[in-house]
């Protein structure tokens, strides 16, 4: 006759309390491969923790980057804009004058000495 053992681990068994919840939570993280020491543990969250971190910090980064460069760009835009309005109002001054340019013009060539 042939004997099976299927219980091949133990099960991770939680205690109340604070000491108890550590080490149910250590227990509980040797039952899944990881070994139990402090260390162990502390490097595991920072391979988690610090790329996560990382990447939430470069977020905000760019995000502020591309605030700045946009309210750069648009404040350059509302002064070329103010230019332009300019330089159209006094291009409107100056085009009654040019009918008055071509006739004069014409007129001095009539009378040339």
């Amino acid at each position: 006759m042939i004997k099976i053992n299927l219980a091949k681990r133990k099960q991770a068994s939680y205690a109340t309390g604070t000491a108890g919840a550590k080490t149910g939570t250590l227990t509980s993280l040797k039952a899944l491969g990881a070994s139990a020491e402090s260390s162990d543990v502390i490097s595991i969250l920072t391979k988690i923790l610090f790329p996560v971190a990382l990447c939430v910090a470069t977020y905000f980064a760019f995000n502020y980057y591309t605030d700045q460069k946009v309210e750069e760009f648009q404040n350059e835009s509302t002064a070329l804009n103010k230019d332009k309005t300019k330089i159209q109002g006094e291009l409107a001054k100056i085009k009654g004058f040019e009918n008055q340019k071509v006739e004069l013009e014409k007129n001095s060539s009539k009378y040339q000495y």
